[in-house]
């Protein structure tokens, strides 16, 4: 199982929006063990459900970890990033190996 903290850092979500749909605390912790997800400690539902009876959303507390930047592809901005395929190559065709001389009859 992986905790809340976790996911709410790789997937960059927030508490409001994963209980938006959700009445109260039991269904709260349902929800969590029907994705098999480690809730965060209960005063921290607790506390998002006072704030929401109240018509005020708290800031959630995330966690700790940085998100990391989406990886994009690099674009290749000028002549010189761009590989050169104008070497020329010289094969030598008459002594391959296997293959004795033209004129040996």
């Amino acid at each position: 199982m992986k905790t809340w903290d976790y996911l709410a850092a790789r997937r960059g979500t927030t508490l409001e929006n994963f209980l938006k749909d959700v009445p109260d605390l039991e269904a709260a912790l349902k929800k969590f063990n029907a994705r098999r997800i480690i809730p965060p400690p209960v005063r921290v539902i607790e506390e998002y459900f006072s704030a929401v009876r109240k018509d005020e959303v708290l800031p959630t507390p995330t966690s700790d970890v940085k998100q990391t930047p989406k990886r994009t592809k690099r674009k290749l901005s000028t002549k010189q990033d761009k590989k050169s395929y104008d070497e020329i190559i010289i094969i030598d065709t008459e002594h391959q190996d296997g293959e004795e001389g033209s004129g040996a009859g």
